[in-house]
């Protein structure tokens, strides 16, 4: 993970999406909508099951809040 990156954790993923992608509902406290969100690599390298009803923690860039990354599995 880049050091320059925002860590937001307690999202519910919402809905699952063809090709590993995510949609995913922060928390209250943030101001997103929704993020949609892709596997991070050890996620995908150990074959992690994401199920709709999860909650993760998300990795996000500041450039782009609306894209990010999976990170870790509650």
């Amino acid at each position: 993970m880049r050091s320059d990156n925002i860590e937001v954790r307690g999202c519910l993923v919402k809905e699952a999406l063809p090709g590993y992608k995510f949609i995913v509902v922060p928390p209250d406290n943030v101001k997103i909508d929704k993020i949609i969100c892709r596997l991070s690599g050890n996620l995908r390298r150990f074959k992690i099951h994401i199920i709709e009803g999860d909650i993760v923690t998300v990795s996000v860039s500041p450039y782009d809040l609306t894209n990010g990354f999976i990170i870790y599995r509650e």
